[in-house]
């Protein structure tokens, strides 16, 4: 929102052309253009992503709660014999017996 922000802030207040902003932001000209259009026929309103398609969420409320409330502790604070979570390890400390259907990760390989 704050690129986008800026994308309007520059071409209202300092007059600059789509080009110029594009340089400026890192983006592409049409992407600029069309935050741009949405602003001026949408307001401010305009520059909120829209939904868009695609399958549903696997992660439920549940799990993301869970998720958050395990990596703001430190693993040693949950017995755990690491200092650092690692994407493989955070998954057995908060589903030990409760498999996500598309969410467990794969087996690590230290060989």
């Amino acid at each position: 929102m704050k690129r986008k922000a800026q994308m309007i802030l520059l071409a209202d207040e300092q007059y600059l052309t789509v080009p110029a902003i594009a340089e400026i932001v890192r983006a592409g000209g049409e992407t600029v253009g069309t935050w741009l259009k949405r602003y001026m026929a949408e307001g401010i309103n305009g520059l909120a992503d829209k939904l868009r398609s695609g399958s549903p969420s696997k992660v439920t409320a549940e799990y993301r709660g869970q998720l958050l409330k395990t990596v703001r502790q430190r693993p040693r604070s949950l017995d755990q014999r690491y200092s650092l979570w690692t994407c493989s390890s955070v998954w057995p400390t908060i589903w030990p017996s409760r498999p996500v259907s598309g969410l467990q990760p794969r087996p690590c390989s230290y060989t």
